[in-house]
């Protein structure tokens, strides 16, 4: 193996093989303003930030003739960096090709290496990449987790227990090996729920063998039949699941899909979809608007505590549907959400509180056919004639996306034209022989009524300048990193079965736990090809506990230290309060060592001139 000082260009060739969709003409959105989803801090800042991204175009369909779906996608990064600091990229995404109802597995999975998306293995039909996850393990083992319970995907299964069961399997190369089931507990309810699912799921926190997830559903009788959201955590690779905090539970409000990333500043967040203004009928209770609700944590474990359910954690009214966070490696949390539309909300600061306006990304919403009301009518299609109806605005797109952080400022984001069954327009068929499940009546698309996937590649501007290109520098060899020995890091019985830690990963603009550079004195030391009038680091990093932040040194020789004077902490940057001139620059956790296998810096920039 060569020396991890330095990298070569070749070391990253391959790492932006998605440009081929930046060639298109870039549409560049620039949000009107900033909403606030939360009290903000003193010292909280609204940064001038900006999101481009290519017009987003259908990448797959069927061909005509074809009668199935194409909807509700699923999407999951499998890329990972070697110890030479090559990317190899790896993308994994799922569509349903039956209709909107559970229990029907219907779950196709494809996986892109850099080029098309290709079919691969699908399991059993029901687990979905949001609900993956690489542990912190020596072979980078990534375990899928289905999405419906085992009460519904499993006839055999009709113990209680099965309501909050969940098939567990291994991702073994391009195919899936059967690796048990996953269990989750609900000790503050006894365990007595009506049905549960996993949903946007697991992350691999910073101490990098706790896995959180979120997970929710309805309790049953003997609580009322609340709908709930809660965040639970595994500390034993998802075998079994604790919930730790109930996020929203009510028995009058419709609480529903929710997700968690971590936050630039060490913390939480969750998104929470909620349900309002509910039509109901015989068959379904439709919403007239889906809500989208914040919650944040300073701590980055699911017990919180979590900022209240109240009128400050509701961020909007609409585009609450299917709610996904991400964490950029340049700081950025963004959520993809919908209904109406597809959009992104982006928290420049990556610390969730301000967020800019939605950006609308994708909308293919009839204009025609609808009732004098804005809603439409379903043709009745049992003896009774009873009726479903939705509303105009949330026909065509389910607004359900895969949104996955590919470099340490840009997205993949995968979405579909037409949600199965009720978005579009569709043939016959010999088990839908009116075609009563989807809207016949409906006109005037603008994106037209194919099933298919359309993508796109999201470019995020955090506003914050002077970035130093690291990166870059790393593969021209001309950022030299001094630490001799990098850890084993992760979740294992003995060291050698952690996962091996590298240089490369706090340049490979992935800001996730699995892929953290972690050296055994939790300390990096960097030279830079010339010295630099250094404004700050940015850094996303798992500390010891302890309560200190980060401890920041430079110098000119890489002899004779000093501590730069800082300004407050914004998110992941730490700014000093005046430019020094450095060539080197030393990181380090000043924490006693309490957890030696946790993981450290996940990502790292300097800002500077």
């Amino acid at each position: 193996m060569r020396n991890q000082r330095a990298r070569s260009v070749a070391g990253r060739g391959r790492r932006l093989s998605l440009t081929v969709m930046v060639s298109l003409l870039l549409t560049t959105l620039f949000g009107p303003g900033m909403i606030t989803a939360a009290a903000t801090p003193p010292t909280a800042q609204v940064l001038a930030g900006g999101v481009t991204y290519p017009t987003p175009w259908m990448f797959s369909g069927y061909p005509a003739g074809e009668t199935k779906f194409m909807g509700f996608p699923s999407l999951y990064n499998g890329s990972s960096t070697d110890g030479e600091g090559e990317r190899s990229e790896r993308y994994i995404l799922s569509h349903a090709t039956q209709r909107d109802t559970v229990g029907l597995g219907s779950t196709v999975l494809r996986q892109s290496r850099g080029g098309n998306f290709e079919v691969m293995d699908s399991a059993d039909g029901y687990v979905i990449p949001s609900n993956f996850v690489r542990l912190g393990v020596a072979s980078g083992a990534v375990y899928g987790f289905t999405f419906e319970d085992r009460s519904v995907i499993d006839e055999t299964c009709t113990q209680p227990s099965c309501r909050r069961e969940f098939d567990r399997w291994l991702l073994a190369g391009d195919n899936w090996q059967r690796a048990g089931k996953a269990t989750i507990n609900f000790p503050t309810r006894n365990n007595e729920v009506a049905w549960a699912r996993i949903y946007q799921g697991p992350i691999l926190a910073g101490d990098g063998k706790t896995l959180i997830t979120t997970v929710y559903g309805r309790y049953n009788a003997q609580h009322g039949w609340a709908f709930f959201s809660a965040v639970a955590d595994s500390t034993n690779d998802g075998v079994t699941w604790t919930v730790r905090s109930e996020l929203a539970v009510s028995t009058t409000e419709q609480f529903g899909e929710a997700s968690v990333a971590p936050t630039s500043d060490g913390g939480l967040i969750a998104v929470i979809r909620k349900d309002e203004n509910l039509r109901g009928s015989p068959i379904a209770n439709i919403p007239a608007n889906v809500a989208l609700y914040v919650r944040r944590s300073s701590t980055q474990s699911a017990a919180g505590p979590w900022t209240p359910l109240d009128a400050s954690a509701r961020l909007a009214a609409d585009g609450g549907n299917s709610p996904s966070v991400e964490l950029l490696g340049n700081g950025a949390l963004v959520i993809g959400s919908g209904r109406p539309d597809n959009v992104l909300r982006v928290s420049y600061d990556g610390r969730g509180i301000a967020w800019s306006n939605p950006y609308v990304l994708y909308r293919n919403t009839p204009t025609t056919g609808g009732d004098a009301d804005g809603w439409y009518s379903f043709d009745p299609y049992n003896p009774q004639g009873h009726r479903v109806r939705r509303p105009m605005r949330h026909l065509g797109s389910s607004t359900t996306m895969g949104i996955e952080a590919i470099t340490g400022n840009q997205l993949l984001v995968v979405g579909d034209n037409c949600a199965s069954g009720w978005g579009c327009p569709c043939p016959a068929t010999a088990q839908n022989p009116r075609g009563w499940e989807c809207p016949q009546r409906a006109g005037g698309y603008p994106k037209g009524t194919q099933t298919g996937l359309w993508r796109t590649t999201v470019t995020v501007d955090n506003g914050r300048v002077g970035r130093l290109d690291l990166p870059g520098m790393f593969r021209r060899d001309e950022l030299t990193v001094l630490d001799p020995t990098f850890s084993r890091y992760g979740s294992c019985a003995t060291p050698t079965g952690c996962r091996q830690s590298y240089a490369a990963f706090a340049f490979d603009g992935d800001a996730r736990s699995d892929t953290s550079t972690v050296t055994p004195n939790r300390s990096l030391t960097l030279r830079l090809p010339r010295a630099y009038q250094l404004t700050g680091v940015g850094a996303i990093a798992y500390l010891q506990d302890g309560g200190a932040d980060l401890k920041i040194e430079v110098s000119s020789n890489g002899q004779s230290w000093s501590t730069p004077a800082r300004g407050a902490r914004d998110g992941y940057l730490r700014p000093f309060a005046a430019p020094v001139s450095a060539q080197y620059v030393r990181i380090s956790d000043p924490n006693p060592i309490s957890k030696p296998l946790a993981a450290f810096l996940h990502e790292l920039e300097l800002y500077g001139s």
